[in-house]
């Protein structure tokens, strides 16, 4: 019975082998279909970045000839506009020249104009004033003395008189006027 069992054992263990050996397999085919799956995916990798430096390669080519052309255009572009230029007439050209130096002795001719009749403006604004002053009695600011033949007003405030004698010593009196204001002189002609 002993060798009965023994064999039966021995069978058994033949059994588990085999399914040992079965198992093994299919463990070795897992990891093999899993190790072509990994390379697959490997390959899928190395397929998309082929395919984005293709990519890259496809889009530098294509800037660079558009470039190209751009650059061509332009410079068919500029040399059909030099042509153009170049074709237009010189009695055009001139007749522009002619109406824009008569429009400049205008524009000239108009400033010396203004310039006379500015300048006779001012004359007669400085004569009124001599007349006004002359016709005018004026005080002195500080000594209160009458103003006779020579004086001196602000140009900065409105009637504000001196004579010499204060101008020569406004900087000590100079309380109630600013320093750095200017004074022109007035002759007084009485008639």
């Amino acid at each position: 019975m002993n060798i009965k069992k023994c064999v039966q054992d021995n069978e058994k263990l033949k059994e588990i082998i085999k399914n040992l050996e079965n198992k093994l397999k299919e463990n070795a085919n897992q990891k093999e279909k899993e190790k072509e799956k990994e390379k697959e995916k490997e390959k899928e990798k190395i397929n998309i970045i082929n395919f984005e430096n293709y990519k890259k390669e496809l889009e530098e080519e294509f800037n660079k000839k558009s470039l190209n052309l751009k650059n061509h255009i332009n410079d068919y572009l500029k040399s059909k506009m030099n042509q153009f230029i170049n074709d237009l007439s010189l009695d055009l050209f001139n007749e522009n020249q002619k109406i824009l130096k008569k429009e400049i002795d205008d524009i000239y001719e108009n400033e010396k104009k203004r310039k006379i009749i500015y300048e006779e403006n001012v004359k007669k604004e400085k004569n009124k004033k001599e007349e006004i002053h002359n016709k005018k009695t004026y005080k002195c600011h500080f000594c209160k003395e009458n103003l006779i033949n020579i004086f001196f007003q602000c140009e900065h405030c409105d009637e504000f008189y001196i004579c010499e004698k204060c101008k020569s010593q406004l900087n000590t009196k100079n309380k109630e006027h600013i320093y750095n204001h200017t004074f022109q002189k007035i002759k007084v002609l009485y008639s």
